[in-house]
């Protein structure tokens, strides 16, 4: 989904991890947050690895995105964060030029005229979000949990590359409302969204 909004400036220490194509930035040491699955490097060398697999040439940055000072405004009802003033906040960090930043975080994102959304990106500012507090799930295991992760990361990213949502279920690029849809869904992209990726890529 793309889009807009303001607030939000957490604080951050970043550890930079190089693999392939992708990078991770990360908090210099491990944060001690119940169930924080980005802690293990190891959850996010593998996800940043089928990334890069995914995105071919492509520079593409992972940040562990914490809203350590929020605004009251920011938060709406339910402690959720418009997934819109994410993407505000990571638009103001500084990467190289033609990278993509992709943040993940635990807290739960809105978005107007709906509950709740897995994730957001904006094209034009090259920045995406996503949230593990849906995906999640009830409690599902480390390797279901890297699937829909990576199906989201994918998805998210995709649309930093100009692509927008396909009809078919096997797509990456199709849209998925509830964690059901996003199992069935595909992992990767229809041939159709390859070459608009390709053609993107080679123009980037």
């Amino acid at each position: 989904m793309p889009t807009k909004h303001t607030g939000l400036v957490p604080r951050r220490h970043f550890l930079k991890l190089v693999v392939a194509s992708a990078f991770l930035l990360g908090r210099g040491k491990a944060f001690a947050r119940e169930r924080d699955d980005l802690s293990s490097d190891q959850f996010c060398r593998l996800l940043m690895e089928r990334v890069a697999l995914s995105f071919s040439g492509a520079q593409i940055g992972v940040v562990k995105w914490y809203p350590d000072t929020l605004s009251a405004h920011v938060v709406d009802v339910g402690m959720q964060i418009p997934s819109a003033a994410a993407l505000d906040d990571l638009a103001r960090h500084p990467v190289p030029r033609g990278t993509r930043l992709l943040g993940i975080t635990d807290t739960d994102l809105s978005y107007p005229g709906r509950t709740f959304v897995f994730g957001e990106a904006d094209e034009k500012r090259r920045v995406a979000v996503i949230s593990l507090h849906r995906l999640r799930g009830s409690s599902p295991n480390e390797a279901l949990l890297y699937q829909r992760v990576f199906k989201e990361a994918s998805h998210e990213l995709g649309h930093t590359y100009g692509l927008g949502h396909c009809v078919d279920w096997r797509c990456a690029m199709h849209f998925s409302s509830s964690v059901g849809e996003l199992d069935v869904r595909g992992s990767a992209f229809c041939s159709s969204h390859t070459h608009e990726l390709r053609h993107a890529l080679r123009n980037d």
